[in-house]
């Protein structure tokens, strides 16, 4: 053999040799890769729901599964309809974000058409990667795709489509069952963002009820004041009647002017009621501020003074000096105060046709107190669990809607405090309402 003919001998053997080691580096790389993904599906819970709580979760679903794949593009679309149509969710490019438009026209033969009718993953490869938008499929240039159907609610709500461009790509089992993977956690995240949605609607929704409910009951505790608030109105009327026919006979300017003072008094007096009677009734917007429980209870007791002399009931009021404010609605609290005194008084008045109601304040502990104590029939023990409960009343069908408390539990709450009943002494009903006094303001430190 001559020296020629071995080299070229050598050469074919060396080249037989690379192409060996070459085929046992493959599955090697390969086994590399696969490992790679089956550990980022494992972190793909935790990637999603981490990232779940905030932002847009179509958004997040094609980022991540960008780089699940390690592909060029990813998109999210939704069938419109028979899934004739589709629209686009999110989708990641090479761009920062693609013009997604839409909704995006799809052929019959489309892979997101047979994707929806199937139910199952379907792989494209060159002019058959995308086919839902023929604008897009020429600027993304894709050589392979993968489509995979994102289910909930037992249909497919979403296409999940991977996108390269790199020649020959193909997507191997293990990232066909990756690419299912991320689309069921996608299916979980997009279900758990519409009951979000709902579960938000129906919060505002509440909201918004529990807001006319709590007008409701102030008109309805305003209905019940208005025929002694008629009265009350009457009398100082009658005074500016009287001291004008009086006037009108006045023997003297003295005599004249003494009598337009007490005309002044009795038309203040009847603008103060007015005022109070708006203020009350009135659906303010709800504002907070300082508010000052001792001025609550001098408010509430001046407005509803006629109506108590009128019903027997003598107020006795005990305020702590110098009580911290607490922060607060001040109409909403009004409420409260009003509920729980006139609740106090049907009691009294039916039991009794009289009685004393006590309005004390306190600091006790972290807390302002505000204590509304009656001595009519009390509570029984059997209703007493019920009694904060929305709907539930004690009174006859017709004078009791089962509001009042509840509602006074639910302003109380909201401004951070709690409300309770104490056992009495001897009898009647005492009802505590405890709230978070206003923290000093800090003086800004150097």
């Amino acid at each position: 053999m001559s020296l020629k003919h071995r080299d070229l001998g050598v050469a074919e053997e060396n080249a037989a040799l690379g192409s060996r080691i070459q085929d046992l580096e493959r599955p090697s790389l390969e086994i590399q890769r696969e490992r790679l993904l089956v550990a980022r599906m494992a972190s793909l819970p935790e990637i999603l729901l981490n990232g779940s709580n905030g932002g847009h979760t179509p958004r997040r679903i094609v980022e991540v599964g960008r780089g699940l794949l390690e592909v060029d593009f990813v998109s999210l679309v939704a069938p419109v309809g028979t899934g004739s149509r589709f629209e686009p969710l999110a989708a990641v490019g090479e761009e920062d974000e693609p013009q997604l438009g839409g909704p995006w026209p799809a052929s019959e033969d489309s892979a997101l058409t047979a994707v929806v009718q199937g139910c199952e993953p379907v792989v494209g490869l060159g002019s058959h990667c995308v086919q839902f938008n023929r604008a897009l499929d020429r600027s993304l240039a894709l050589r392979a795709a993968l489509h995979v159907p994102v289910i909930w609610n037992h249909r497919v709500a979403a296409v999940l489509s991977f996108g390269d461009r790199e020649a020959g790509r193909i997507f191997q089992p293990v990232e066909v069952t990756a690419a299912r993977w991320l689309a069921s956690w996608a299916g979980l995240l997009l279900a758990w963002a519409e009951d979000r949605q709902r579960v938000q609607t129906l919060e505002a929704l509440l909201r918004s009820h529990q807001a006319q409910l709590q007008h409701t009951e102030k008109l309805k505790a305003l209905g019940q004041l208005v025929s002694g608030v008629a009265h009350e109105l009457t009398n100082p009327l009658t005074a500016v009647l009287g001291r004008a026919t009086l006037i009108e006979k006045a023997a003297s300017l003295d005599d004249a002017k003494r009598h337009v003072g007490k005309i002044k008094e009795a038309a203040a007096r009847a603008a103060k009621i007015a005022k109070g009677l708006s203020t009350f009734a009135r659906n303010h917007p709800s504002e907070r501020g300082p508010v000052g429980v001792n001025d609550l209870v001098r408010w509430a007791t001046d407005f509803q003074e006629y109506q108590l002399a009128a019903d027997n009931i003598r107020v006795e009021t005990d305020l702590e000096p110098d009580l911290p404010a607490v922060m607060g609605d001040h109409h909403e609290l009004e409420q409260v105060l009003i509920n729980l005194m006139l609740n106090a008084q049907h009691a009294m008045v039916a039991a009794y046709g009289s009685g004393v109601l006590k309005l004390t304040t306190r600091r006790a502990g972290e807390w302002v107190q505000l204590r509304v104590e009656d001595d009519g029939p009390g509570i029984p023990p059997e209703v007493l669990p019920r009694i904060f409960e929305p709907f539930f009343t004690t009174k006859p069908v017709g004078e009791g809607t089962g509001l009042g408390l509840s509602i006074v539990q639910e302003i109380v709450a909201g401004h951070g405090g709690q409300v309770w009943i104490e056992p009495a002494p001897q009898k009647g009903t005492i009802v505590v309402v405890a709230l978070p006094p206003m923290r000093p303001a800090q003086a800004p430190t150097t």
